[in-house]
């Protein structure tokens, strides 16, 4: 092989592997990269009928590999097409399934539909979005969705344990908000503690995603 297309080869693999490396470190705790303040984490708070908080949780998420794949075509000049507003991330999806201790029941290429919602009456929906009027906020390298309130009554039957947290990409053959199968896409995932909210309890989820680097 002529030495230039192995050097042509090595530099393409160093580069394949270097972005993989920067993906894998956005989607840990920071203390756990030197400092780095990369990650993406979602907040599950377990609210009573009247506003009381009877849990709280803040779990690190597994990003999956169509969420590997959104971000390297949102990034880079791929050969997808260019995002358009309604493909930007900004909805939450509740599943019953149990990731298990550190999401070891999640892989990397589960998709949308492995994320079942809870039971829930007619016409519930187990994902939210930002409201049209309204976009994720951003700031310094981060962007944060939510908090997003799912009602338990309404959006799932009073009952029913949330076991785990989807965050969906809404594409083109979106076809509602019941499960992240509806939606479209899995962007990342994650085991919460079971939550099994009654009568009208309320659980306000938001997700955070982190990129930002220190000052120093």
């Amino acid at each position: 092989m002529p030495r230039g297309s192995m050097i042509g080869r090595s530099a393409a693999f160093t580069a394949s592997a270097g972005l993989a490396a920067i993906l894998a470190l956005a989607f840990v705790p920071s203390e756990e990269t030197g400092g780095m303040q990369m990650y993406g984490m979602a907040e599950v708070v377990h609210r009573d009928t009247g506003g009381s908080v009877l849990s709280s949780q803040t779990v690190h998420n597994r990003l999956l590999d169509a969420g590997e794949d959104f971000i390297v075509d949102a990034v880079f000049r791929s050969g997808e097409a260019v995002l358009t507003d309604g493909l930007r991330i900004d909805t939450i999806c509740l599943s019953d399934i149990d990731g298990g201790i550190d999401d070891v029941n999640f892989n990397e290429g589960d998709a949308a539909s492995v994320f079942a919602a809870p039971s829930g009456p007619a016409g519930a929906n187990a994902c939210k979005s930002v409201p049209d009027a309204e976009t994720v906020e951003t700031a310094a390298g981060t962007a944060l969705i939510g908090p997003l309130t799912f009602t338990a009554g309404t959006d799932f039957d009073a009952g029913e344990t949330i076991a785990s947290i989807a965050v969906c990409i809404e594409d083109a053959a979106s076809v509602g908000y019941e499960d992240c199968a509806a939606v479209g896409t899995a962007f990342a995932a994650t085991d919460v503690g079971d939550v099994t909210p009654v009568g009208t309890d309320t659980v306000d989820v938001s997700y955070t995603f982190n990129i930002s680097s220190p000052d120093t």
